[in-house]
């Protein structure tokens, strides 16, 4: 259920992207400003995970978690409502600034409070949700689309508020552990300024850094990827009367590997997986370029799914690298900074596709395959 609410919340990113020519002719503007109505979210949501992740370190997991939440079920009614675009543009922002309030807590929260058996395995359905996310909004908007995004968003209303039931139920206050652990055994609360204070030192942390550089090529490779695919191979799919949304639905199935991600982290540790996750990565990536050069569209595609198949991998094992390796009492904003770096990626990823896209297909897709093979690389600097 936590993982299901995680797909509801980091789906606002996606549920504008297929329907824009519905919410430009509702609030009668261009299509390249209807596009706005998701990237809006995204700065918020972004911007917010470098408050929510160091505030519940100070404040607690729950409390962070119960009232960022409710201000997120507000600001959603107010967009079901809203019918001026440029105060839709100011509630998106505020309302993902809201939302942010829960992907990096409740990872840290169950990173803190599981067991070992289950702490693996509950980070990996919660990065299921987050990963399925982008395919599930998309159709559950494309479904909902002749209703309006207005009437999409309110039908979310009451799923947000059992989520706000469902936090204050299973979510238990925490026994302070944020700096308490003191040999004196002496309370000791962590004060925001020691947080900030502390988020360079955890960014360029010997072994953290590597993770973090690892984090920002995930997303980045992915959006790029299918920017890239979309125009290069657009009309070659429409000729195969293969859809857009086709070619992400055929690597939904992949996604659902990252649930055997606990069994593999026990026998080979995260470090381990994080290397050959991106590893598996790159090599769809070189034979995606293998088949764009044969000309095969089919190729790509197939090529496409050992490529998720790896980010299937990378996304539960990064988190769970850096859980394990970041101070306990810092640890709500060490997987913040992490989910930060994620979206950070996601943002540059447009820029790298427009970039490459002005060279050979083939060729860019090989320079993308370095730029998500280079952290394998580069996890072998990480020492114990």
């Amino acid at each position: 259920l936590l993982a299901l609410t995680g797909l509801t919340v980091v789906g606002q990113i996606y549920i504008p992207i297929p329907i824009l020519t519905e919410i430009n002719q509702y609030f009668n503007g261009d299509k390249n400003m209807a596009g706005w109505v998701s990237s809006a979210f995204s700065i918020g949501y972004s911007a917010g995970f470098l408050l929510s992740g160091p505030l519940s370190d100070s404040l607690g997991r729950r409390l962070v978690m119960l009232t960022g939440f409710t201000f997120f079920l507000f600001f959603t009614i107010l967009v079901g409502f809203c019918s001026d675009f440029n105060q839709l543009l100011a509630l998106r922002v505020l309302q993902g600034f809201a939302a942010s309030c829960y992907p990096p807590v409740i990872l840290a929260y169950l990173n803190e409070n599981l067991p070992s058996t289950l702490k693996s395995r509950a980070i990996s359905f919660m990065s299921l949700g987050f990963l399925t996310a982008s395919i599930i909004a998309q159709l559950y908007a494309i479904k909902l689309s002749h209703y309006g995004f207005n009437a999409i968003e309110l039908t979310l209303v009451p799923v947000y508020l059992a989520s706000i039931l469902l936090i204050y139920i299973v979510v238990c206050e925490e026994k302070i552990v944020r700096g308490e652990n003191n040999q004196a055994g002496k309370h000791h609360k962590t004060t925001l300024f020691d947080i900030y204070r502390k988020i360079p030192g955890i960014l360029f942390e010997k072994n953290l850094k590597w993770l973090y550089f690892s984090t920002l090529c995930t997303l980045s490779a992915l959006v790029a990827f299918y920017i890239m695919m979309d125009k290069s191979y657009g009309e070659k799919f429409a000729m195969m009367d293969i859809a857009p949304l086709t070619t992400r639905l055929i690597v939904l199935p992949v996604m659902f590997l990252s649930l055997l991600a606990p069994r593999i982290i026990q026998k080979t540790g995260a470090i381990s997986l994080v290397r050959w996750s991106f590893f598996v990565a790159a090599a769809g990536l070189i034979l995606a370029s293998v088949t764009v050069s044969w000309g095969s569209a089919w190729g790509l595609l197939f090529a496409s799914v050992i490529f998720i198949g790896g980010r299937a991998f990378s996304v539960p094992s990064l988190v769970g690298a850096i859980g394990a390796l970041a101070e306990q009492q810092y640890r709500g904003t060490a997987i913040s900074l992490y989910t930060f770096v994620l979206f950070v990626g996601a943002s540059i990823g447009p820029l790298i596709a427009h970039l490459l896209l002005m060279l050979n297909y083939s060729l860019s897709l090989l320079i993308l395959a370095f730029i998500a093979g280079l952290p394998a690389l580069l996890t072998l600097f990480i020492r114990n």
